[in-house]
Formats: C-alpha cells, sequence, structure tokens
C-alpha cells in the first residue's frame, strides 16, 4: 500500500476535474459551442457561395470582415474586460447577441430577404461577440482551476473542441444538402442558447460569483509589447505566426471557391473535408508530446509548421473531382490537421516557459494582435489576387508562398530550444 501511495501521480485525474460543478458547466458550455461553431465555419460560406452567389472578391471580404474584429478590438477588449470585471456576465451577453445574429441569417432566407448586406453585418457581430468571449473566457478559466490543474484542464477543453470540430463540418455539410445552407446556421444558434444556460448556472469560487475588475496598466501593456518584440526565441516565433495566418488565410478563401465551384465539389465532400481536419488535429495532439521530449520543442514546431504549411500545396495540385483527387484532398486534411496542432501545441509551450508571468496577459493579446491582424489583410489580398488571375494560380501563390514560414525559427534560437527537463 505504501507502494501505490509513492507511484500516484502528482496531476490530478480527470474524475477528479469533472467534480467541479463550476469546470463541469464550462467544459460543456465550450464544446457545445466549439461544435455550433464549426457548423457555423461551413455553413456561413456555403450561404454566400451557393446560396448568394458571391463572386471571388465578395467572398473574399467575407472572411476579411470576419477576422478585423480581432485587428480592431483584440487589444481594448482584454483593457476592457479587466477594468469592468464580470467577465462570466460578458460571456453570457456575448452568448446572447450571436444567438441573435444567427437567426437573422436563416429568418431572412425563409421570407426572401436575404442579401449579402444582410451576411456583412452578421459576420461584423459575431466577430465582436467573439473577442469579446474569448478574452472573458481566457479570465473565467483562470478561476475554474488551481494552478497545478491547469495542463489537465486545458487537455479536457482542447480534446472536447477536436471532437465538436470533427462532428460540427460534417453535420453542416448534410444539412445544407437536406435543407439549406441559411438554415443550418440554426444549430449554431442553439448552441449558443445552450452554451448561455450552462454559463448561467456555472458557479465561480470565492466571495463574488464574477472576478473583480483590475486597474489597466499602460506601462505593462508596453513592457509586454517590448519583451514580444526584442525576445530572441519569442521574436521568430511570432514572425513565423504572423507568415502562416497571412498566406494560409490567402488559401483559406481561395480553397473554398476553387473545390465548389472550379472543381464541383459537393457540401456533403466539403464537410467530410472539414472533418477530416480534425482527426489530424487529434492524432497530432497524441504525437506532439513524445516528439517533443525526442526532438525538442522547437524541432517539433519546425516540423509542424512544414507539415502545415507544406500540405496547403496538394490542393492546387487537384485538377477534377475524381477519387483521386478526394483521396489527395483527404491526405491533405490529415496532414494540415495534424501540422497546425503541433504547431499551435509547441508555440504555447514556448510561450508558457519564456513568458514571464506577470506579462503573459499582455504579450498574449499582442501576439494575435499581431498575427491575427494579417488575416483581414490576407483576405483583401485574395480577392485582388483572384480579380488579376484564376483561381487555381492564386490558390497556388498562396499555398507555396506559405511554405518558407519556417525558415524565420530554423534560423533562429527557437531551432534549439528545449523545455527545462
Amino acid at each position: 500500500m505504501r507502494m501505490l501511495k509513492v507511484l500516484r501521480p502528482d496531476t490530478p485525474s480527470l474524475p477528479t476535474l469533472l467534480r467541479g460543478r463550476g469546470f463541469r458547466a464550462y467544459l460543456a458550455a465550450s464544446t457545445i459551442s466549439v461544435y455550433g461553431d464549426s457548423v457555423s465555419a461551413l455553413a456561413v460560406p456555403l450561404t454566400a457561395s451557393l446560396t448568394l452567389q458571391a463572386s471571388p472578391q465578395e467572398m473574399a471580404l467575407l472572411t476579411t470582415l470576419l477576422w478585423l474584429p480581432s485587428l480592431c478590438f483584440s487589444l481594448p477588449a482584454g483593457a476592457w474586460v479587466d477594468r469592468r470585471g464580470r467577465p462570466k456576465t460578458i460571456m453570457i451577453v456575448c452568448d446572447a447577441v450571436r444567438l441573435s445574429l444567427l437567426s437573422v441569417i436563416p429568418l431572412c432566407f425563409l421570407t426572401g430577404d436575404l442579401r449579402l448586406w444582410t451576411l456583412y453585418t452578421v459576420v461584423v457581430g459575431l466577430g465582436i461577440s467573439s473577442v469579446f468571449f474569448e478574452v472573458s473566457s481566457s479570465a473565467v478559466f483562470g478561476t475554474l482551476t488551481r494552478a497545478e490543474d491547469y495542463v489537465a484542464a486545458q487537455g479536457l477543453v482542447y480534446g472536447s473542441r477536436q471532437v465538436s470540430s470533427l462532428i460540427g463540418p460534417p453535420t453542416a455539410g448534410y444539412l445544407v444538402l437536406l435543407l439549406a445552407a441559411p438554415v443550418a446556421l440554426l444549430v449554431d444558434a442553439a448552441s449558443f442558447a445552450a452554451s448561455a444556460l450552462l454559463l448561467r448556472r456555472m458557479p465561480l469560487p470565492g466571495p463574488s460569483s464574477e472576478v473583480r475588475p483590475t486597474p489597466f496598466s499602460r506601462p505593462a501593456k508596453t513592457g509586454g509589447r517590448r519583451f514580444l518584440l526584442r525576445h530572441p526565441v519569442m521574436r521568430p516565433v511570432l514572425l513565423t505566426a504572423t507568415h502562416i495566418n497571412l498566406f494560409t488565410t490567402m488559401v483559406d478563401v481561395e480553397a473554398l471557391l476553387y473545390l465548389t465551384r472550379a472543381l464541383h465539389f459537393g457540401p456533403g465532400f466539403m464537410g467530410l473535408y472539414y472533418g477530416v481536419t480534425a482527426v489530424g488535429g487529434m492524432f497530432g495532439s497524441l504525437v506532439c508530446p513524445r516528439l517533443a521530449r525526442r526532438i525538442g520543442v522547437g524541432q517539433t514546431l519546425i516540423w509542424g509548421c512544414f507539415l502545415y504549411c507544406g500540405s496547403h500545396v496538394l490542393i492546387p495540385l487537384v485538377g477534377d473531382a475524381s477519387s483521386a483527387g478526394a483521396a489527395t484532398l483527404i491526405a491533405q486534411a490529415l496532414l494540415s490537421g495534424m501540422g497546425v496542432t503541433m504547431e499551435n501545441v509547441s508555440i504555447g509551450a514556448i510561450f508558457a516557459s519564456v513568458v514571464p508571468t506577470g506579462l503573459r496577459a499582455t504579450v498574449r493579446g499582442t501576439f494575435q494582435f499581431i498575427s491575427f491582424g494579417m488575416r483581414p489583410v490576407a483576405s483583401l489580398a485574395s480577392g485582388v489576387l483572384m480579380a488579376e488571375v484564376n483561381l487555381r494560380p492564386a490558390l497556388l501563390i498562396g499555398a507555396v508562398g506559405a511554405v518558407p514560414a519556417f525558415v524565420w525559427i530554423a534560423c533562429s534560437p527557437v531551432a534549439r530550444f528545449r523545455l527545462p527537463g
């Protein structure tokens, strides 16, 4: 018996974490919300492409408007939530806003009044609400878990999101086939209603049911920016992430049009395609820890970037909707999902190891502001590019441009980076 006590792991078991009613509600709300988001991620562009017959430039503008709130609101949203406090209430309000916005699209479709500008307006509102929701979610998560439980809790949240991302796109594809793309968005609207109800019942520890507001520190904000831009490890990681977001966003905009309009793949296959990406992500999450122990976090990040970006080159190589073409796209989706997961996990490990505790929130906000800020720029660039050349050459330019992203870290101290111990 004494031997069993010595060998018992210090990390909490998953059932122990799930005994907490607050964390249980948070995990369920997160899982349901991500499932709905994964449905919308396919249903919204299919609504624009198939229902409204949007042009390539209009599709590019749609993606630009989706990511523009991240560029405009990430930094001020974090500061406002810190000053305002009550992040749980903000999350519930954001869910209610997103529920209302998503209900507009199927309502307009059923009444025959759906227009492209309606879709643009809804997408901007969804983007703003999502920024405030994610910032508040980070604050709530920190109050629900102890420091020693953080890794296990993150594993639960990440695993549940991968499962949701696996189920959501195929669901969206078949809902589009059975009903219509705008009607499929009702699934996402219902997910936000369920998320809001779960969050409302979620207890937070401490004497107050909300996190207390904290003063906004401009010097700390400036120090976080300086740290990120000058650190020999974080700077090349930022450059790599920014490079990847620039070119892969171009590919995302162009690939949907290329596969559905040029090659005539249907909604069912598109749902399968995005679902297989989640399978690759689940496999990547299993492989990444072992690979990092063997070759180091830096080398794992390099290989993850190469797999993720290099796999995009396979898309423009597919020239028809034959079985061989479909098999190539499925292989590309698996490699892409595996690579992007290796990339994200490695960057997270480097971030946690290198950034001082007092600067993590500020550095994270600045990191996302710069790297995600490339996405609306990339969407506009893809629209211009598709207007000048055909879809396939534009897609090839974006895919090839993404491949050298790993060079920023391969030629820096990141390549030799290993976690302590």
